[in-house]
């Protein structure tokens, strides 16, 4: 076994490969698809309604709100943000000057869902697994079927989410994917 990194974190090993810049990109894209996608879902608007408000093609809405496509215009943030009623905040602070604020939930920590979530089969009180973390309040949470096949990841808020109390006990029930 390649014992390298045991005992650093992750985003050791991630600097260490050179992977460190790429990966909080991404994360930071996650995050923004998932403040967008929420306030939607608040607010009640399709997609097709957003990209109206936005002044822009669906097509474009569908870019911001895809976590995987990691570019994105500041122009195309700034019409969400309107589009929504919000505004975007932005700081730049020296690299690694403060330690990160901690965390309600770590890495690998069972935890509730606290909400229904119908588009992906999931349902309040569904147990999952942090798999990651966001600097903002954002957690990566697994979802998976006991023979441990994963059913869904999902990125959640801190207030989405909840820890598994001493004396609840788990249901089963039978699930099929959304979609």
């Amino acid at each position: 076994m390649n014992e390298k990194h045991v005992g650093s974190d992750f985003d050791d090993f991630l600097r260490e490969e050179g992977l460190l810049e790429d990966a909080e990109a991404v994360a930071s894209k996650r995050v923004l698809a998932f403040l967008v996608s929420r306030a939607m879902e608040e607010q009640h608007l399709t997609k097709a309604a957003m990209a109206r408000r936005m002044g822009t093609s669906r097509s474009s809405l569908d870019r911001l709100l895809d976590p995987s496509v990691p570019s994105v215009t500041l122009a195309t943030i700034e019409k969400a943000a309107r589009a929504l009623g919000k505004e975007i905040q932005l700081d730049m602070v020296e690299a690694d000057s403060t330690p990160p604020a901690p965390r309600a939930y770590g890495e690998h920590e069972v935890v509730v869902l606290r909400r229904d979530l119908p588009d992906l089969g999931l349902v309040s009180g569904d147990v999952g697994i942090v798999v990651g973390s966001y600097r903002s309040d954002g957690y990566e949470v697994e979802f998976a079927v006991p023979e441990g096949d994963t059913f869904a990841v999902v990125t959640l808020a801190e207030d989405e989410i909840r820890r598994r109390e001493p004396h609840e006990i788990l249901h089963v029930r039978q699930v099929t994917r959304a979609g």
